[in-house]
């Protein structure tokens, strides 16, 4: 799964989901409740490593954790 942590505030993540927007980027959850904004998940380690670069080199702070069901 590759995620960005929700900033404390409210205000703070509309801005952070603003940004993400206007850098071309449609393809994410909030989850309030859990505190992160989820940018997908992914089979392969692989492919959620190339996600997480995308999404770094357009300036946001990502991280990339397994996900168990």
């Amino acid at each position: 799964m590759v995620m960005i942590e929700l900033p404390e505030t409210r205000s703070a993540t509309e801005a952070l989901i603003d940004r993400l927007r206007d850098a071309g980027e449609k393809n994410f959850l909030v989850y309030s409740k859990q505190g992160r904004i989820s940018l997908g998940v992914y089979r392969e380690w692989a492919a959620a490593e190339m996600r997480r670069q995308e999404v770094e080199d357009l300036g946001f702070k990502t991280l990339t954790r397994e996900r168990y069901r």
